[in-house]
This record gives C-alpha cells, sequence and structure tokens, in this order.
C-alpha cells in the first residue's frame, strides 16, 4: 500500500471510529463508560494476504485520538479485515461470529493480543464500537 493510499484509507477509517463515537456521545447512557475508557488500543487492518494497516486508538478520560502507524506499548490489539470491522459495528456480526469464523485468508475474522488480562477493556471497547 502506498502512501497515499493509505492516508486516505486512515482517512476513511478515522471517519468511522469518529462517527461511531459521535452517535454514542449524543445517548446519556453513554456519557460515563465513555469517559472511564481509559486504553491504548492498536489495530492491526488486514488488507490484503500479505499487507497489514496498522493505526492505533488513545482513549482517556473521555478523548479518543486515532494516530497513523504502529504502538509500541499498547493494551489490545485487534486485527480483523476492514469488512470484517464494519459487518462487527454495524451489528452484522456477534463477537461469536468474529472469534469463532474464519476470514477470506483462513485467520480468525478477529485476532486478540494481550486480551487475557485486559478482558474488561475488551468487553467495554466492544460495546463501544458497536452501533446501537
Amino acid at each position: 500500500m502506498d502512501k497515499d493510499d493509505e492516508e486516505r484509507f486512515f482517512g476513511t477509517f478515522q471517519s468511522i471510529i469518529e462517527s461511531v463515537l459521535a452517535e454514542k456521545r449524543k445517548n446519556k447512557k453513554w456519557e460515563n463508560p465513555l469517559k472511564n475508557f481509559n486504553a491504548i488500543v492498536q489495530f492491526r487492518l488486514h488488507i490484503s494476504k500479505d499487507d497489514f494497516f496498522y493505526c492505533h486508538l488513545t482513549a482517556k478520560d473521555g478523548n479518543y485520538d486515532l494516530q497513523l502507524g504502529p504502538v509500541d506499548k499498547y493494551d489490545l490489539e485487534l486485527a480483523a479485515t476492514p469488512e470484517d470491522l464494519m459487518l462487527f459495528t454495524n451489528k452484522t456480526y456477534s463477537t461469536a461470529n468474529m472469534i469463532m469464523q474464519k476470514n477470506q485468508w483462513g485467520q480468525k475474522r478477529l485476532q486478540i493480543k494481550k486480551g487475557g488480562r485486559n478482558i474488561g477493556k475488551l468487553l467495554a471497547l466492544s460495546k463501544i464500537l458497536v452501533l446501537e
């Protein structure tokens, strides 16, 4: 993926994440969960068989910042194809479907690193990313 494609893809991904967060902020019941979620989440998006796109989301005290590129220290790393992640956020795919089924390249639809000790963060993130 060349630099221009990477920046375009990042802009699209960033607008999706921002729109999901904006939708959640409209609902009063999400005020505390959004404010209390503090984590660094790295996204490893599977673009093609051998090509990955990295970005990371930093959430602290209700502020969410998505940055291009990998980060050295993170609480969770989620790996998925962009299509699978989109279908997960709009509730077409369930969490069980994402964890149990495979994508077009034979890997799990959602792969999680460092999920064991951070299971609460993983569950909170899945609620935040999924639209109601």
